[in-house]
């Protein structure tokens, strides 16, 4: 008797023989672990998704600090029927805009009523709300608030829609980080203001939007999918392994297996202080799905060898002899497929990965020790139900060996064919086509963007050399070309620079004369006109939002209709390209903002992504080679493992033709779960071969029988998992798992259909395969 063989025997003996004592030291590894669940936090903020050394949020970061923070709350206010403009509707956006700034963490609240409207005094200047009482106003005043408003290209498109039904209150907010509950606490104040304000205005529609209500869907989606999707997945497995197995027995073993390591995986991840996201969340219904394949078959070969006529124990005992080194090796390469990607420039899907590999290691230690163990103190009866799937698998194997040649070329043929389809895939996202449309946030803003503005912007610190530059008129020219260009893009809904604040001041300051308004061509002209507007400006509206400290640089926004990451990413190319020919003396820092970080975080996540597959493959290929003990059949095992993601790629290139950030990590992550049938039917392929010296058609036959079922089984129970997670409110994850489907379907055909006839391909056998199959 071989060593490894001496320890096997040892190691499987052990554990029937001491349940108790097994099923104790398993409880209090899974006491340890659970602990760590009152770590676990919740993210509430959309950074979460951006490395700290990623350049556009460092520029983000950067425009933050010099100006004044844009996390906001956009209401958007609406009457469907008529125009804002009357006096009931004007004083719900006055009350509103005044009790919004009690709305905590809030520093600024900009709308239509406050808006500080200029007008010309006696050599002087006026500045005030364009509304004040709204409620009092004459129908002559709402009317020339009306032709004020839809004339002032600072709040058409921004504050105010064309037709006047739309209008909004931007509430910017100043979180301090220190909480994780400043997000919800800031909502929940929003929120239940409308639901006030609303008895008193029914015939308006309140609609929120913006970074702050952005992040808070983040969390929401997360809590509801956990609250969804983890307990369906749980209901589903229970049903797979009943179906399977007909045994009450194995359905709760089963179920209380991967119930403990996705529980256990998550307290980990609190000691490890990881926080969960929504593309991280997916990681509980991963694990549960992922965790019950060494199960199914651990208690397949049990049942089969209790079939067979062996007792319960020496049943148990032969079953993991034959399981202990291939599912040792599957979690061992499923471990590796998820921890590459943390190569993901994405930190959610880095966390994915991890909490992932860890709840597949517990996986592996629940399996091999502590079902066993409590197989020995539960009732087991022999069923043969589950089994027969064999009367389909057994002629399918006939089919494979008979017609091996035809199926490999065809196969291999079809499967190129698919795969070259790759290139025609786009990279391509929205970030508010993140959520589904039964999450609020989606539906109120694309309400926001289709009657009022867009909600993609690109943000531009444009900057002059010297403290006070900003008002020489050699530097606004440049800033009002700039803004004049991007007027004329097509993508483009508003512009916002604080040229058209310094042109209105001309013309306010030359008695109101509108042949005035245009920049003055003095630069002392420009700082006093400035320097008398802010301090005219009440309290919290100053021009911190458009001008820095310094008065050494100003910021540009821009809003655009609903772009798609590569049209964010064109138009941002081509005003790069108009800087760059158009100005001489305004120094500009790359356009940022939100929306540009989400724009490049699928070309950065893929790109950093390379590495991380290609180094999975390789650690794979050598795992397999080594445990297979032959460089022949691991280099085989590789072209069924590595075509399913090709292949899927290209089915989801002809179907839907784009992908984005969280697809990147699909090569790695797939690579290790595929790689679990190859390793099962290859294990008893080589059995066959070996240990009882069979013929290349005999030991199909053989690894066909002993663990086709089981792999039709959880590739059923993956498929239904990932189907499952599929239905998730955060798009991304729904993708993800759609693909996933599909990789791990395409994987089970090839390793069905195409994997037997490489086998046979390489060893060439004496006998004839239409002979071999025919004397069956």
């Amino acid at each position: 008797m071989s060593k490894s063989t001496f320890s096997t025997d040892a190691y499987s003996k052990a554990v029937v023989n001491h349940p108790i004592i097994v099923i104790l030291i398993s409880l209090l590894l899974v006491v340890a672990s659970v602990i760590g669940i009152r770590n676990i936090a919740f993210s509430t903020d959309y950074r979460v998704f951006f490395s700290e050394q990623n350049e556009q949020l460092l520029a983000f970061e950067e425009l933050q600090n010099t100006f004044t923070k844009n996390d906001n709350i956009f209401v958007v206010i609406h009457d469907e029927d008529k125009s804002l403009f009357n006096p009931t509707s004007l004083s719900a956006i006055e009350l509103f805009t005044e009790e919004a700034w009690q709305t905590p963490f809030s520093i600024r609240v900009d709308s239509l009523t406050n808006f500080q409207h200029t007008t010309a005094g006696d050599n002087d200047l006026i500045v005030d709300n364009l509304i004040n009482d709204g409620a009092a106003l004459t129908a002559v005043e709402v009317e020339n608030v009306r032709e004020i408003a839809l004339n002032d290209d600072r709040l058409v498109e921004r504050l105010i829609s064309k037709d006047g039904r739309t209008g909004s209150i931007n509430i910017t907010l100043q979180l301090p980080g220190e909480s994780r509950t400043e997000v919800p606490e800031a909502v929940a104040h929003v929120r239940a203001q409308i639901a006030e304000i609303e008895t008193q205005y029914p015939n308006l529609q309140f609609r929120l939007t913006g970074n702050v209500m952005l992040s808070n869907a983040l969390a929401e989606a997360t809590i509801v999918d956990l609250k969804s999707l983890v307990p369906l997945m749980y209901g589903a497995i229970a049903i797979c392994v009943l179906l399977l197995f007909r045994s009450i027995s194995a359905t709760i073993l089963t179920s209380v297996m991967v119930l403990v390591s996705m529980f256990s995986a998550i307290g980990m991840a609190g000691w490890l202080g990881i926080v969960l996201t929504p593309p991280s969340s997916s990681a509980p219904t991963i694990i549960m799905t992922l965790g019950v394949a060494g199960s199914i078959h651990v208690l397949s070969s049990f049942f089969l060898s209790m079939n067979a006529g062996l007792v319960k124990k020496d049943a148990m005992i032969d079953s993991l002899k034959v399981n202990i080194e291939p599912v040792f090796l599957t979690v061992l390469t499923t471990v590796i497929g998820f921890l590459s990607m943390n190569f993901s420039d994405t930190p959610p899907l880095r966390d994915l990965g991890t909490i992932s590999a860890i709840g597949i290691l517990y996986t592996l230690v629940f399996t091999l020790f502590t079902l066993p163990a409590a197989s020995m103190l539960l009732p087991f009866k022999k069923s043969s139900s589950g089994f027969k799937v064999n009367k389909i698998l057994e002629p399918t194997a006939n089919f494979v060996i008979r017609h091996h040649r035809p199926l490999l070329w065809s196969v291999a043929g079809l499967s190129i064919l698919i795969a070259s389809f790759i290139p025609r895939m786009e990279l391509n996202e929205q970030y508010i086509d993140y959520f589904d449309e039964s999450i609020e946030f989606r539906q109120d803003t694309d309400f926001a963007m289709e009657h009022l503005t867009g909600i993609y912007k690109i943000e531009y610190m444009l900057q002059v050399s010297e403290n006070g530059g900003i008002s020489q008129p050699e530097f606004l020219n440049e800033v009002k070309d700039f803004a004049d260009w991007f007027r004329e893009q097509p993508e483009v809904v508003h512009v916002q620079s604080i040229v058209e604040t310094i042109e209105t001041l001309n013309k306010n300051l030359h008695a109101d004369d509108a042949s005035f308004k245009r920049l003055p061509e003095d630069r002392d002209l420009v700082a006093q006109y400035l320097l008398l507007y802010e301090m005219s400006l009440p309290y919290g509206l100053d021009m911190n939002s458009q001008i820095s400290i310094g008065k050494d640089a100003t910021k540009l926004t821009v809003m655009l209709q609903n772009l798609s990451t590569s049209q964010l990413i064109d138009i941002e190319n081509r005003a790069r390209a108009w800087l760059a020919s158009n100005t001489s003396i305004m120094e500009t820092s790359e356009g940022t903002g939100s929306s540009v970080v989400f724009a490049h975080m699928a070309e950065r996540s893929i790109n950093s992504m390379i590495g991380g597959s290609i180094l999975a493959i390789f650690l794979i290929g050598v795992v397999l080679m080594i445990a297979l003990k032959s460089i022949k059949y691991g280099a085989i095992s590789m072209v069924p493992n590595l075509l399913p993601s090709a292949i899927a790629f290209g089915i989801w290139a002809m179907f839907v033709g784009e992908m984005g950030f969280a697809l990147s990590v699909m090569i790695a992550m797939t690579l290790g779960i595929v790689v679990d049938d190859t390793i099962h039917f290859l294990s008893k392929y080589i059995r066959g071969r070996k240990e009882q010296n069979l013929s290349p058609e005999d030991a199909i036959r053989y690894a066909y029988s002993t663990v086709g079922v089981a792999l039709v089984i959880t590739t059923i129970v993956l498929v239904i998992g990932f189907l499952i997670l599929s239905q998730s409110h955060f798009l991304p994850n729904a993708g993800m798992s759609t693909l996933t489907v599909i990789t791990i379907s395409v994987a089970l055909i090839l390793d069905l259909f195409l994997l037997p006839p490489l086998l046979m391909a390489i060893d060439k056998s004496s006998n004839q395969p239409e002979l071999a199959a025919e004397a069956h």
